[in-house]
Formats: structure tokens, sequence, C-alpha cells
């Protein structure tokens, strides 16, 4: 959650090996250590599952956010911004005139692919897994997907909910308790259709 200006000039030496000028680099607090934790959690899913997951084939543990500019015409940018404990790589693919790219260059394309190619050259010469740990202050649990789903509601997930209908998530640990849903324990049937056929009577239920 420590923001400091980017500069392009880390130290310069001498011949004599004096440092002639060194980046004092000053770091602000911007967030804090929990709600880093999330995005990180969200960052590292979208490799897993989301528009970065071209980046998942490298076996690299990375988090990730992916982008793409364009209008009706076309994409004129695609970018892929990618980072663990270690370094940031950003991969912008695009050109000086503005023309727009091939359609089949997206965010989650063509630089995501790039991208993958370089953490693949770092690591391996560096064999660090580069994991960002989690705060202590933010708990994993499972929301009701259905809730989610239908009214944007964040339910934590019946006790007996399959894993299809529960969203694992992170959240802090000072939050207030969650509503927890009934909705497989208890079920309760709102909306029956009940309907003749052929001389018998069927009742539809659905949850």
């Amino acid at each position: 959650g420590n923001f400091s200006k980017p500069k392009f000039i880390k130290k310069i030496i001498d011949n004599n090996g004096k440092v002639i000028y060194e980046n004092k680099t000053k770091k602000e607090s911007v967030f804090d250590e929990t709600t880093i934790s999330i995005m990180n959690d969200m960052m590292r899913n979208n490799v897993q599952n989301g528009t970065a997951k071209k980046l998942s084939f490298c076996n690299k543990i990375l988090y990730a956010k992916t982008g793409t500019v364009g209008n009706k015409h076309g994409n004129s940018d695609a970018y892929t911004i990618s980072y663990n404990n270690d370094y940031i790589l950003g991969v912008w693919v695009g050109n000086q005139i503005y023309s727009n790219l091939d359609n089949a260059i997206t965010g989650g394309n063509t630089p995501a692919l790039i991208s993958g190619k370089i953490w693949d050259d770092i690591q391996l010469k560096e064999n660090n897994l580069g994991e960002i740990k989690l705060s202590d202050k933010v708990n994993e649990v499972y929301i009701d997907k259905i809730s989610y789903d239908e009214s944007g509601k964040i339910v934590l997930a019946d006790d007996v909910a399959s894993n299809r209908y529960k969203i694992k998530t992170l959240i802090k640990s000072n939050i207030s308790q969650l509503e927890k849903s009934t909705r497989f324990s208890f079920p309760s049937i709102e909306k029956p259709k009940i309907s003749v056929n052929n001389n018998s009577i069927e009742i539809r239920l659905c949850l």
C-alpha cells in the first residue's frame, strides 16, 4: 500500500566506485494492508480465471490487470500490467501513428503472451516464486453465488451448498458479521408452477 514516485535512474557510480548520485526513494502509505491483500487476491484470480489467464501458462505466481483501448472502428492500444513480490512488468502493444490494430490484439492476448515469456526468463534465472503474503487481517470466506449474481448482495454461503453455488473471496476481519444463506439447508419455494397435463396436476418447484 505504499506509493513511491517512479524514477528512471536508481544510482550513478563513477569509475572509482564512488556514488555520485542515488535516488532516495520516498514512500507514502495510500492504502491499508487489508485493502491491498484483497486487491492482490483479485489480480491473482484474474491470472487464474480472468482476462490475464494466458499468463497462467508460464506456471508462475503472478498478479495482473489487462486493458484494451478502442472504439467501434477497432482497437488502438492493448496492455498487460503484471507483478509479483519483486517486479512489476508492463507490456503495451500499439503504434506511433494511432492506427487500429488487428482485432485479435487485446490486453488479454498479445501483451499477456509477451509478458509470460519475459516472466519465464526472469524467474528461470532467479528461481523465485514471488508470492505476496496475505495480511492476517483478512479472512477467506465463501459467499452465496445466487444472491450475488441476481442482486449483487453479499451473503455467506449456506454450509451445505455445493461448490457451484459458492464464490471464494476475501473480506476484512473487522467487518461486521454477514448474513448467512439458508437457501439449501432450509429451502423455500417462492414461485411454484402449477399446471394440468393429460388430466394430471403438475407442480414444478424451483429453488
